[in-house]
């Protein structure tokens, strides 16, 4: 994929794994971090910067790049003028289009898709493949807006057909095909790097942080069971702001943590960096972009 990034437009780039979306930000960041404000936003950035990072995005003045995974596509509300999709089924790729031009308020908008080849560990191959046959069947490269529903009633058809050779199926799909429901098609497939063993881990970044998980040990001493439940319940809200995840099979917390439901982790920029998540220390990816 070779990049030639205007300045004058803001872009979104929406990618199926978080480690992959990390290169391509770092990437991008070295070479249009002058012309450009650029900003990552997934699922491993803690809820509290998270809104922070949104109301950036949405901020007037110096075009925008945002590098993002699947969490921009459902209850974010954000608006660019050109949306790169990496490969997805055609229920994805058309909340990736809600977030380009919304307003209609800079002429056409432009969503664009490329195959990163990663969308195989991620979304059912049934989903992929007629998504595929789909868009093979168009005989134009670009695809007006108008043809959207006609299109998407083509991908449940064939979704049909395709679950109909599979005996696995399961009566939720097909009663969302039935009805046309993409929305119930995007639910009945979850993610597969949501159902990864993960760790939830307090990222403990400034004091008012600190001040919280305070709080949160001081419920482990409240004796009464109903009090205690009650204390956390009412602290939860507050305490999931500074909370995220890490995936099992590259965290490793060492044999001093006692708590299975939150790890508090001190040492948290060793694992951990404010700007992008996670860290992936052992990325295997190989990128070529410009």
């Amino acid at each position: 994929m070779i990049l030639k990034l205007t300045p004058e437009k803001s872009f979104l780039f929406i990618f199926n794994t978080i480690a992959y979306s990390q290169e391509v930000f770092n990437k991008l960041k070295s070479k249009y971090s002058d012309t450009h404000c650029l900003l990552y936003l997934s699922a491993s950035i803690l809820p509290k910067r998270r809104r922070q990072l949104i109301r950036l995005i949405m901020r007037k003045g110096k075009p925008r790049i945002v590098v993002a995974t699947q969490v921009v596509e459902a209850g974010v509300d954000i608006d660019l003028d050109v949306v790169y999709r990496d490969l997805a089924p055609l229920d994805s790729i058309n909340q990736a289009a809600g977030r380009c031009n919304r307003n209609a308020v800079k002429g056409q908008g432009e969503v664009k898709l490329f195959n990163s080849g990663k969308a195989q560990r991620i979304y059912d191959g049934v989903l992929l493949d007629a998504t595929l046959a789909i868009l093979k069947q168009q005989k134009e490269d670009t695809i007006p807006e108008s043809k959207f529903y006609a299109l998407n009633r083509q991908y449940a058809k064939q979704v049909r057909i395709d679950k109909a050779i599979d005996a696995n199926a399961s009566a939720k799909l097909k009663e969302a095909i039935f009805k046309l429901n993409l929305e119930d098609l995007v639910d009945s497939f979850k993610l597969i790097d949501q159902d990864y063993p993960q760790y939830n881990v307090f990222i403990p970044y400034y004091h008012k942080a600190k001040v919280v998980w305070d709080k949160y040990k001081a419920t482990s001493e409240i004796k009464d069971f109903f009090e205690r439940k009650r204390a956390i319940k009412s602290l939860q809200p507050e305490l999931m702001q500074f909370v995220t995840r890490f995936p099992k099979n590259k965290y490793n917390p060492g044999p001093n943590h006692n708590d299975d439901f939150i790890i508090y982790e001190p040492d948290w920029k060793n694992w951990y960096d404010l700007e992008t998540g996670f860290r992936f220390k052992d990325s295997s990816d190989t990128i070529m972009l410009f």
